[in-house]
């Protein structure tokens, strides 16, 4: 469904070529500076200005720019497990936590509790699988966004990405781990 659109080149945010990647090819990045407390959906403004000048899309490929070990397989192995049927493909890593073994909150008298389940597993070898967002790519029903926010779609479907290259670009211990995988690989 999504295959013939891969290469269409549509691009936003005024987006520039900044240079080649270290896996995937050409790195694009972009910024958008907006006043203090902007309400307005972005991703619903893409929609709606390619609507306005003829052009419609239901779905959106969402490639985080932070994401710098993210390979095109990746891409397109997101793209592969889409359907109309499901709100979105997002890519995943395993968590580096666990929330039935070893994730706790705070109940009202302050006490430490297990996040999930009954607190019974002794090794997280038992536990079920825990996966955590990892920011490299997003597959997004359009008519889901328009319904919802990202954070209420209950039909995700996961595309697994191995840690080495999961890493979200944020404080600059991230940037010195990426040199190094990029580096010794």
């Amino acid at each position: 469904m999504l295959m013939q659109y891969l290469n269409s080149g549509v691009v936003e945010a005024g987006c520039d070529e900044a240079g080649r990647g270290c896996l995937a090819g050409p790195v694009y990045a972009a910024a958008v500076i907006l006043p203090p407390n902007y309400k307005n959906d972005l991703l619903n403004d893409a929609v709606e200005y390619y609507r306005s000048i003829g052009r419609e899309y239901d779905t959106i490929v969402l490639l985080q720019p932070t994401s710098p070990l993210r390979t095109a397989e990746d891409v397109r192995g997101c793209i592969e497990l889409y359907n109309d049927q499901i709100d979105m493909v997002v890519s995943v890593k395993p968590a580096a936590s666990n929330p039935y073994y070893n994730c706790f909150e705070t109940d009202s008298d302050g006490f430490l509790h297990i996040s999930k389940g009954d607190g019974l597993y002794t090794r997280r070898q038992d536990a079920p699988k825990a996966w955590e967002f990892n920011g490299a790519v997003y597959v997004i029903n359009i008519e889901s966004l328009k319904a919802m926010p990202m954070g209420k779609f209950a039909r995700r479907v996961m595309y697994e990405m191995p840690t080495e290259r999961s890493i979200d670009l944020d404080p600059p211990a991230d940037w010195a781990i990426a040199e190094y995988l990029i580096n010794n690989r």
